[in-house]
């Protein structure tokens, strides 16, 4: 058995930057591997429970119990061991910058310690012991919100802001140039910027949005028929060139990941926007 619950932020300062808290529960007998599409989510997870186990050229290793969840740029299937229990806050794509001054392309990187830039180890250690004891999830939402309000500062940014409401309103049918000329900023500036707030640069993320929109379709019609639309909406120019983007991100052409979604192997856990 499989549980996904998810609850929104509670305090007004979190809103802006915490989409939801998310808990997730699998059962010993969920052995099973999942594929995890690249999302734009941000944020970090406790794995409490259990264990979390990536695949690595066709071998499952364990992951840290506590860890990053950031911008994927390839999938990753991923299955648990054990009566697994893991929470998740899920945050807006620039989210964990609200909690710290340290570039995110250096926090996201391989060979960073990821957490420990943001929070020490005995903060999270405080943190996850109280997140064991505490009775129900509700609960865990409040201790959860009480740590990040003791973290947080807002980034303050308008041309990135703006660069990103473009993106998003657009579904990633816009070029870098367009958003420069637009916002009569620079692309170095931007490159910056998108290295700085999110890890990527803003390519990399037109084309992450992108592909989320034609997989969003997707998730709302299984017709073969609507593929091409979504990949227009989102600016793929033509069927090649929109083959060959979707497999970079899925290693699957549009037509095998329905066939695979058909078959529930990916992942709901951050599938949607």
């Amino acid at each position: 058995m499989e549980s996904i619950v998810k609850y929104p932020a509670q305090h007004p300062l979190l809103k802006q930057v915490v989409q939801f808290y998310v808990f997730w529960r699998r059962d010993k007998e969920e052995t099973g591997s999942q594929l995890f599409l690249p999302h734009n989510v941000g944020g970090f997870g406790f794995t409490l429970k259990g264990k979390m186990l990536a695949d690595y050229n066709g071998t499952f290793k364990a992951l840290p119990a506590i860890g990053t969840r950031n911008i994927l740029e390839s999938p990753v299937n991923l299955k648990t061991e054990g009566d697994f229990f893991n929470v998740s806050v899920r945050m807006v794509p620039h989210g964990l910058s609200f909690f710290s001054k340290v570039p995110m392309n250096y926090v996201l990187s391989e060979d960073a310690v990821s957490m420990y830039e943001l929070f020490t180890e005995q903060e999270f250690a405080e943190l996850v012991e109280k997140l064991h004891t505490c009775p129900d999830d509700k609960r865990r939402v409040l201790l959860i919100e009480s740590f990040l309000l003791k973290k947080i500062s807002v980034p303050a940014n308008h041309d990135f802001n703006a660069a990103l409401k473009l993106i998003h309103a657009s579904k990633g049918a816009v070029n870098v140039s367009n958003i420069s000329k637009r916002l009569n900023v620079s692309e170095k500036s931007l490159n910056r910027y998108f290295n700085r707030y999110i890890g990527v640069n803003p390519i990399t993320y037109i084309n992450l949005i992108r592909f989320r929109t034609v997989v969003d379709g997707m998730n709302r019609s299984d017709n073969t028929q609507d593929l091409l639309q979504f990949a227009f909406d989102a600016g793929y120019y033509d069927q090649a060139h929109f083959i060959k983007r979707f497999k970079q991100f899925s290693n699957h052409t549009p037509g095998d990941f329905l066939f695979e979604k058909d078959k529930n192997r990916v992942s709901d856990f951050y599938n949607t926007l």
